[in-house]
């Protein structure tokens, strides 16, 4: 218990948490109070997900990298698990809405949303560091919410797969690509070494 403790705390995770409930909750308050549709858009839903990956991104990466690799802890089913609760974190806290006025609905649409937006920033924490692995979600979420527009090419449902409905093909295995692609990346190199400041002369 100890150990999780201090894991915790390393990665800023009741920190992450907290903001990552908070941002439903405050699209669910906000779509209750001013919206006519019981359901929330889906390029809202996108955006949701969105900052609730961006906020649990800073916590897939340790205070000194380095020293994790060197511990004898086995790191790749540490890194897995962390990021598959992340992914169940990012699922369920949006579904928690669906007895009220206003839910976040279908529920294939959150998780695909969540899960491959997830995915994508695991992939670029390790590509780019834990820092700026949110930039590329923002921009492909933000091109897909206002540039992509409805389409039958493969190439454009790519594209925009985050804010595609019906499911299709196209989106679901994109979404699906970015999720294994983030957990398998993630798990095997983690983020980019980076030493911690207490550990430069």
């Amino acid at each position: 218990m100890r150990w999780a403790y201090l894991y915790a705390r390393s990665r800023r995770l009741p920190t992450a948490v907290a903001v990552t409930v908070a941002v439903p909750a405050i699209t669910w308050a906000l779509c209750l109070a001013f919206g006519s549709n019981r359901i929330i858009p889906d390029k809202l839903t996108a955006l949701t997900a969105l900052l609730m990956g961006a906020a649990l991104t800073p916590t897939l990466a340790a205070p000194d990298e380095g020293l994790e690799a060197t511990g004898s802890v086995r790191w790749p089913l540490r890194r897995a698990g962390h990021l598959l609760l992340a992914a169940a974190l990012v699922v369920a806290v949006p579904l928690a809405a669906w007895p009220t006025g206003a839910r976040f609905a279908p529920l294939w649409l959150v998780a695909r949303d969540g899960v491959g937006l997830l995915g994508l920033c695991a992939l670029a924490a390790v590509l780019f560091g834990a820092g700026r692995a949110w930039i590329p979600p923002l921009v492909w979420t933000l091109s897909a919410v206002t540039v992509a527009e409805p389409s039958t090419e493969p190439a454009r449902q790519a594209v925009g797969w985050m804010v595609r409905q019906p499911a299709g093909a196209t989106s679901t295995a994109v979404a699906a690509a970015l999720a294994v692609a983030g957990l398998a990346a993630y798990a095997i190199f983690g983020c980019p070494r980076r030493a911690s400041p207490d550990h430069h002369g």
